[in-house]
């Protein structure tokens, strides 16, 4: 019998990967979502969404990615996850090859090559939508490259949807760059989760796979959860999903307080407790 069968579930319920399908609407998270499609559908530019490590940036992104590209005859989107890039010329590149568009060496053809695939979607009816998760990490050059992208409109909207997915320290760089600081017309935050919401999300995730949280979770569990993890979604996962390989490994049903104070044992650089 493996983990699955043990508890009665198709599948891993608190995997960490971005699946869209474990994406559970939170209020915060509904608002963002509202907000930048509307942003995106409206043409209005550059959206930031800023939120804590592990409050679900990525998922929501990837969400997004999978609406999107379910109507390729009204949107053409990429998702980059590495924005790093130390050059402009190095950035577009990556930025027209995610596209699939020609990547010329120098960047005066780059920005070229850009303006021709974006007056020629619009022509198409087709709204381009970048999508940058861990935008923290762009550096100087790409920053100002962005700022050189929201001048591409036309008289009534912007030709690119630029929607950032960052920490919060990226407001440090924001503020170096007033001019594009400027340009973001949009923004929303995804932060710890409240009690409630924590508990529906981990319901939500095990119903996914076929499981009930409430019948493998004792209720003397639930507060201790939420206490370690202070409602951040991706610890809410990790404890969960460690707690589940602790009570297989005992041989449990059901987790109790005794399989979480094994977890808090095991895992010390949590530093994690009830």
């Amino acid at each position: 019998m493996n983990l699955y069968s043990h508890f009665g579930v198709s599948g891993s319920p608190f995997s960490v990967a971005p699946d869209p399908r474990f994406a559970y609407p939170t209020m915060p998270m509904n608002l963002a979502l509202a907000n930048i499609a509307y942003s995106v559908d409206e043409h209005r530019g550059l959206f930031l969404l800023q939120g804590e490590i592990g409050t679900g940036k990525t998922t929501l992104g990837r969400f997004l990615m999978h609406n999107w590209q379910q109507e390729p005859e009204k949107y053409v989107a990429v998702q980059i996850q590495d924005p790093s890039a130390s050059s402009q010329a190095g950035f577009l590149r990556k930025i027209l090859g995610a596209f699939e568009q020609p990547t010329p060496r120098y960047l005066d053809p780059l920005h070229a090559a850009m303006l021709t695939f974006l007056l020629r979607s619009r022509e198409e009816g087709k709204t381009v939508v970048l999508l940058l998760d861990e935008a923290q990490t762009i550096p100087a050059p790409g920053l100002d490259l962005l700022h050189t992208l929201s001048n591409h409109q036309s008289l009534e909207d912007q030709l690119i949807q630029v929607v950032l997915l960052a920490q919060t320290n990226i407001i440090h760089k924001l503020d170096q760059r007033p001019a594009l600081k400027s340009r973001i017309v949009g923004e929303a935050y995804l932060g710890p989760l409240p009690i409630s919401d924590a508990l529906a999300m981990l319901r939500h995730r095990m119903k996914v796979v076929g499981g009930d949280f409430d019948a493998v979770f004792s209720e003397e569990t639930h507060k201790p959860i939420y206490n370690a993890t202070k409602g951040i979604p991706r610890d809410l996962c990790v404890l969960a999903d460690a707690a589940l390989v602790a009570a297989f490994s005992l041989r449990q049903k059901r987790v109790g307080c005794d399989t979480l104070d094994t977890v808090f044992t095991s895992m010390r650089s949590k530093g994690w407790q009830r």
